[in-house]
């Protein structure tokens, strides 16, 4: 909380604080927010919907900061890193557990189906799930009970939002992933196969 004191007597416009995991910082945060800095960071959750609750519990006062949070927030990403590898594709059939992950995450079980063979890595690959705080979301931020179905049902009517198992099988489908390193690094997103998403539609 020092440093960050220190760092906006400096009169920055943009604010870097590598991670939130406490109540002090994240009230510095929503401070800085307050006064038109830009401040990026990270926290620790599930989801980027789970994300929503988890910056309310650090808050000082969750009644009393919920309307800062509403104000303040403008977006939340949600990210995995999943190895890169050479496009080498061939066709496959499906097991029945990876049908199982598709239809669990709403996703559509393709007719045909290939995925790179490829031993060879190239790095690492970012799957992003972004969610926009807009007049829905800032209204499910001020009630009275947080509901991650709720938010995650208002964030899949907007234009940008994917789940992370649907920018997975992306990066599967244009060569450079692997289903199977997917379902582990990305888990189910229930909430999804009851509810697909617009761009999943």
């Amino acid at each position: 909380p020092k440093a960050l004191r220190s760092a906006l007597r400096q009169d920055p416009d943009i604010i870097l604080i590598g991670e939130i995991r406490d109540p002090e910082t994240m009230e510095i945060a929503l401070q800085a927010g307050q006064t038109g800095h830009l401040v990026l960071s990270t926290l620790h959750t599930n989801s980027a919907a789970d994300t929503f609750s988890r910056v309310l519990d650090l808050t000082h006062d969750r009644a009393r900061d919920a309307s800062r949070v509403a104000d303040i927030l403008k977006l939340v990403l949600a990210q995995r890193l999943v190895t890169r590898y050479r496009p080498e594709m061939e066709p496959r059939e499906l097991t029945r557990l990876e049908k199982s992950w598709m239809s669990d995450n709403g996703l559509i079980i393709p007719e045909f189906f290939q995925e790179t063979v490829s031993t060879q890595k190239e790095g690492k690959v970012a799957l992003v799930e972004a969610i926009e705080v807009d007049y829905e979301i800032r209204n499910l931020i001020l009630s009275e009970r947080m509901d991650t179905n709720a938010i995650y049902k208002a964030a899949s009517t907007q234009l940008q939002y994917e789940t992370l198992a649907s920018a997975g099988m992306r990066a599967v489908e244009q060569g450079f992933a692997k289903i199977s390193e997917c379902q582990t690094r990305l888990g189910t997103n229930m909430y999804a196969g009851k509810h697909h998403p617009i761009r999943t539609e």
